[in-house]
């Protein structure tokens, strides 16, 4: 679990006093003295100082676990303690269940769009004070996306095209914000042949499915649409509301059955994208014609079109892996990851621990935990100022991991074709309290040691998350 510096020492610990001033000296053994801890040893190193005084009494979560009252749940993901249920006195609460703990996290959960329900939007959350937002976005506190590699077998086999039609469409809301509609219109005026399954704009009838995209027959009807679609070089994967990270099966479902997507939709799809330049990106109406040329372009040019599916065979990008990795672990599971991570470093606050060591040289031993993303857990880990170049950070934290054969959260659930985890690549490294929108794709990620020297220095005990790839 978590251990940490226990008690308060001298905010400037000097070692190897022989380097130091006479005034210096002084200072350090009246502050020791002073002291109600152990005195230090003059051949004591600071990590060794740092690593005996870590008796530090926290939170049991074993004995304590964190409760959550009102989440809608039948089964518990969380591979650590965590329960929910109808506490009155509970760590966190969806919004709608009062609590008789005054400091539990309130939570507002969706997977709709925000666009078309505001209240679920973060503006709306922060302002009326909720402290845990869980929505497709990236960039709140617990996303909740349609991906996982559970839900979808993204390296599926792609099968020949040989229909002369060129585009599916699934599209039954016909009253959404988004202009997909008259996109499908336009497209249509250009020369692009589809095949139209919803009830919007309907001009076909697939097997087991009715007009309005529902199952019939089949007990499946995930799978009466997928056989559909994986007969076309292109899939209209328009969502009916265009913002940030609203991704859904209609996207999704595309990759898997390697069919093109054309998407209307979140302007950030292409962090979604499985490699560079495997979907095409609809942004607007006047790019209606120059989509209709790519499209009849790839209709005719075999190679070119089996380029946009390279990833089908020699795997995606270590950036969509990096991004649906983030479902390994539940939903349900990633809200006790934070409620408790939350409630442990509130708690830590309240210690003031000392967490860095500095010699008479000036050298400094930062005393850090880190854990891997979906990880509860932190492992301890120690800097010296004078070695934190990137490339060393990464190295000492890879060598770190290596030393136990660590191995990565996804480990057995992608597929055996890029599931392998022994070289422990890094992707990102960056403050656990980070969102994922600013990890993956933002500023959070450590990228030089000047950032991570002053994010250590003004953030003792500083707590850190990796992304293995």
């Amino acid at each position: 679990m978590f251990n940490y510096l226990p008690k308060r020492m001298p905010s400037k610990l000097i070692l190897n006093e022989e380097d130091a001033t006479n005034e210096e000296v002084t200072k350090n053994e009246e502050a020791i003295n002073n002291s109600d801890d152990e005195k230090i040893k003059p051949h004591e190193t600071c990590k060794a100082w740092l690593r005996e005084n870590s008796d530090f009494k926290l939170r049991n979560f074993q004995l304590n676990p964190i409760r959550i009252k009102g989440y809608p749940t039948d089964k518990n993901h969380c591979s650590f303690i965590c329960e929910f249920g109808d506490f009155e006195n509970s760590d966190a609460h969806l919004e709608s269940m009062p609590t008789g703990n005054p400091e539990s996290l309130s939570i507002r959960m969706t997977m709709e769009s925000v666009t078309n329900y505001p209240h679920y939007g973060k503006q709306l959350a922060n302002a009326q004070g909720i402290d845990i937002l869980m929505n497709t976005h990236l960039d709140s506190q617990v996303p909740v996306p349609y991906f996982s590699w559970a839900e979808y077998d993204f390296m599926k086999p792609a099968v020949d095209k040989k229909l002369p039609v060129m585009a599916s469409a699934f599209i039954s809301n016909c009253g959404a914000s988004s202009f997909r509609l008259k996109a499908m219109e336009e497209l249509s005026k250009n020369g692009i042949s589809i095949d139209s399954f919803g009830r919007c704009m309907h001009s076909k009838d697939a097997k087991s499915i009715d007009s309005f995209g529902r199952c019939m027959h089949s007990k499946d009807a995930k799978s009466s649409k997928s056989d559909t679609i994986r007969n076309y070089k292109f899939h209209l994967a328009f969502e009916n509301s265009i913002e940030e990270d609203y991704v859904t099966e209609k996207y999704f479902q595309s990759l898997v059955e390697g069919t093109v997507p054309v998407v209307i939709g979140s302007p950030n799809i292409k962090d979604y994208e499985p490699q560079d330049g495997s979907i095409i990106h609809v942004e607007n109406l006047e790019q209606i014609p120059q989509v209709a040329a790519q499209m009849k372009s790839l209709m005719n040019d075999e190679s070119e079109y089996k380029k946009m599916l390279e990833w089908k065979s020699k795997g995606p990008s270590t950036k969509f892996l990096a991004l649906v990795d983030l479902a390994v672990v539940h939903s349900q599971c990633r809200l006790c990851i934070h409620v408790g991570t939350t409630v442990r470093l509130k708690e830590i606050a309240t210690k003031h621990p000392e967490c860095q060591c500095q010699q008479s040289t000036g050298q400094t031993t930062f005393r850090v935990f880190l854990r891997e993303r979906g990880k509860f857990e932190f492992q301890e880990m120690f800097f010296d100022s004078t070695d934190l170049s990137i490339e060393s950070f990464y190295d000492q934290i890879r060598n770190h991991f290596l030393s136990q054969d660590y191995s990565p959260i996804w480990i057995g659930s992608r597929k055996d074709f890029y599931s392998t985890g022994k070289n422990l690549k890094i992707y990102a490294v960056y403050p656990a309290t980070s969102n994922q929108r600013d990890a993956l794709y933002g500023t959070a990620n450590f990228t030089s040691s000047n950032q991570i020297l002053n994010h250590f220095n003004n953030n003792p005990c500083a707590h850190l998350e990796i992304i293995f790839t």
